[in-house]
């Protein structure tokens, strides 16, 4: 219970209320904590409210990934992933630090197995967008980690935001996944 009130306290004390705190993860974490690492592009995002009491309701978003690569876990063709916030008809709910996903956006995800299906490693931190560098036109990927803020291990400090190289091109990310994956152990929480 103090863990929780201390995270509620810290994302009041950062000077933002629209912040998930959470604690960092690089990328070695991702590919061995994960449940499992894809290659995806979205094909369908589709979004729904759930009804929590009747004063409050969440809107969360299915999103229908075709995979083309698998990085760790089971091979499949389809996967759908599971994140909080969306848009229902003019409703539109955004979760800080929950990822989203275009139609026909390609991506690196690291997810995590829920109950029924999945969501994103870390928050944020799970998703890499495949993008094209415009001077070599290579393969790149980066993360956006907005509304996120970060915390140690314990919830007790804030800590610097990760920093991702400047360019980091798709071929050595992969690789670099890849090699941390094989020396995976038994993933634990979101």
């Amino acid at each position: 219970m103090l863990r929780i009130v201390f995270a509620v306290a810290l994302a009041a004390l950062s000077g933002s209320a629209s912040a998930m705190t959470v604690v960092p993860m690089t990328l070695k974490d991702l590919a061995q904590k994960s449940d499992a690492a894809y290659v995806v592009k979205c094909l369908r995002v589709d979004s729904y409210v759930v009804t929590l009491t009747p004063e409050r309701q969440q809107i969360y978003t299915n999103y229908l990934m075709q995979v083309s690569d698998t990085l760790s876990g089971e091979e499949r063709q389809n996967i759908i992933v599971t994140e909080r916030g969306g848009q229902v008809g003019p409703v539109l709910q955004w979760t800080p630090g929950a990822p989203s996903y275009a139609t026909g956006e390609e991506a690196i995800v690291f997810l995590h197995k829920t109950g029924d299906g999945w969501s994103t490693k870390g928050w944020a931190q799970g998703k890499y967008a495949i993008t094209t560098d415009e001077e070599t036109g290579r393969k790149l990927v980066r993360r956006d980690l907005t509304g996120l803020s970060f915390a140690d291990k314990d919830l007790t400090k804030f800590v610097v935001r990760p920093k991702d190289p400047p360019k980091m091109y798709l071929e050595d990310f992969l690789a670099e996944v890849r090699k941390y994956a094989r020396g995976k152990s038994k993933p634990r929480g979101r």
